[in-house]
């Protein structure tokens, strides 16, 4: 079993916290999210973030074949964002609630379904030891192309990740000027976030106007699109490399981050109780809208984070609930087991 990096699990944990965070301020008033000065700030690196930590460890992976690592990456992402999809919209069904069921089903969980995708297209490009670079330049050309489950923004957070873990002697070295450089420059670009960053604008639509000789579309398109990267990248960067820096193995520390190692579950699960059955009951429109922001959602996030934690310790008792929730097959059960032997010799 590999080492686990106190710092990092850590992070996981105060970056769910963040998406539970974000989720509160957005479900829970009748305001526009974009209206909402903290939801444009989380929003504009925790999912990013969320992928950069994925893709520091991906190059683990790589010592599988590829049948193997669809097999266990599938098991840990797909079946519980499937599982998870179908269950909420069950719940939504039973709360009657307004709601596209087909889509639910489809995009629901969409960050797992596109850690997925990340996944595949890293471990493709990487298995190809004499042209490592010109494939990631090939998959990252196609995450641009597919407009699905905000692949555009998550792969290249994805690469980030893992060129820091590659490259992490030359980072370490150069860490403070980093850390430097990426808070001023993110600090630079975030007043310029606004609600036209959020709007969704279909590349199939921009690349027909611009066959037909409208470029307006594809240029904005390609703007906000690159800005979005940039502001990710630029906080992803500082975040990671501060939390590296500055976190210590202390054992406050390693006792807190045993608690990140439970995001997938987290965020599972934080789907039915947030999302759907908490959006339904409670409303803080009575409020004035910082107190929303600055008490009450995050008092509901944290709430919420201490419950599901609770429930993702629950579901790891039983192999089912293990699987469908958290990803995690039990090594009696585990369908790769025999055929990985060999592989993990490479």
């Amino acid at each position: 079993m590999s080492k686990r990096i106190v710092a990092l699990d850590l992070l996981k944990l105060v970056a769910i916290f963040l998406v539970l965070y974000g989720h509160a301020l957005q479900h829970l008033v009748s305001v526009d999210k974009t209206d909402i000065g903290m939801f444009r700030f989380i929003t504009s690196f925790h999912m990013p973030l969320f992928m950069a930590i994925s893709g520091y460890f991906a190059a683990s992976s790589i010592r599988f074949n590829f049948k193997n690592f669809v097999l266990r990456k599938g098991c840990q992402l797909l079946v519980p964002a499937i599982a998870g999809s179908i269950i909420v919209s069950g719940i939504y069904y039973l709360l009657d609630a307004d709601v596209n069921h087909k889509e639910l089903i489809i995009y629901g969980l969409w960050f797992l379904r596109s850690l997925f995708i990340c996944s595949v297209l890293f471990f493709i490009a990487a298995k190809r030891t004499k042209y490592v670079a010109v494939w990631l330049v090939i998959t990252l050309i196609i995450s641009q192309i597919v407009p699905y489950l905000h692949l555009p923004w998550m792969y290249p957070a994805f690469l980030l990740g893992a060129a820091i873990k590659h490259w992490s002697e030359w980072f370490k070295r150069h860490c403070t000027i980093l850390m430097i450089a990426t808070a001023i420059s993110f600090v630079w670009m975030f007043p310029e976030l606004e609600a036209k960053h959020y709007q969704v604008i279909k590349t199939s639509d921009a690349v027909l106007k611009f066959f037909n000789g409208d470029s307006s579309m594809l240029c904005q398109l390609l703007a906000v699109r690159g800005f979005r990267i940039a502001l990710g990248s630029a906080a992803t960067t500082f975040i990671l490399l501060a939390f590296m820096r500055f976190t210590h193995n202390t054992a406050a520390a390693k006792w807190m981050s045993q608690f990140g190692t439970y995001t997938l579950g987290v965020y599972v699960l934080q789907t039915f109780v947030l999302e759907a059955v908490i959006h339904q009951f409670v409303n803080f429109d009575c409020l004035p809208l910082w107190v929303h922001t600055y008490v009450a959602a995050p008092l509901v996030a944290a709430g919420v984070l201490i419950l599901t934690l609770w429930l993702s310790k629950l579901c790891e008792r039983n192999k089912f609930t293990a699987l469908i929730f958290l990803g995690k097959v039990r090594a009696d059960t585990d369908i790769t087991t025999r055929s990985n032997a060999r592989s993990l010799d490479h």
